[in-house]
């Protein structure tokens, strides 16, 4: 008696940045390492502390390669809360005259 070889399940497919799925975050810098991110928010935070006081910041690995940036650092804001909210920060940063946010998956 001859049983069928069942194939070998592929590997799930990875993505370029895996996401967390916990929402939305303000993205405030790109940088090319993680202290230029933190000093970076540490100027904004002066600069804007009514807007950035209560918000917790985070830097993320991105690998920009395809894009000829190698790998970039960047400086997000949260905690994670929805598309709305992370529009929020920016929006605010905006009218203060921050121009250097947009939003992303976290």
């Amino acid at each position: 008696m001859q049983t069928a070889a069942v194939p070998p399940k592929p590997p799930p497919a990875r993505t370029r940045e895996a996401s967390s799925g916990l929402g939305f975050v303000a993205v405030l810098s790109s940088q090319k390492s993680s202290m230029d991110a933190l000093k970076i928010y540490a100027d904004l935070q002066q600069k804007y502390p009514d807007v950035l006081g209560s918000k917790t910041p985070d830097v993320q690995e991105a690998d920009l390669s395809a894009r000829g940036l190698g790998t970039m650092y960047r400086l997000v804001v949260g905690p994670p809360g929805s598309h709305n909210a992370a529009r929020g920060v920016c929006t605010q940063l905006k009218t203060a005259g921050y121009e250097g946010c947009w939003v992303k998956e976290y």
